[in-house]
């Protein structure tokens, strides 16, 4: 991008706002699976705790977050 904007006199090329939101979003899709691997971590002791509806619900929440992060816009 850098050498893109210096040989276009200091303009930033289309593709730099696609970059810059795909950075955005695998950024924030990382942060998701650190923190739900964190409470699948926390909680892999005990089986009810897996089996609890709120920690199912947060994995299904993580699935459909990774799903429309991934997909184009």
């Amino acid at each position: 991008m850098r050498k893109a904007a210096h040989r276009a006199g200091g303009t930033l090329p289309p593709a730099a706002a696609h970059l810059t939101r795909t950075n955005a979003s695998l950024r924030t899709l990382r942060s998701l699976i650190a923190t739900a691997l964190q409470r699948f971590e926390a909680a892999s002791d005990d089986p009810a705790a897996l089996e609890a509806i709120d920690f199912q619900t947060g994995m299904n929440l993580l699935k459909v977050n990774a799903s429309e992060l991934a997909s184009p816009r």
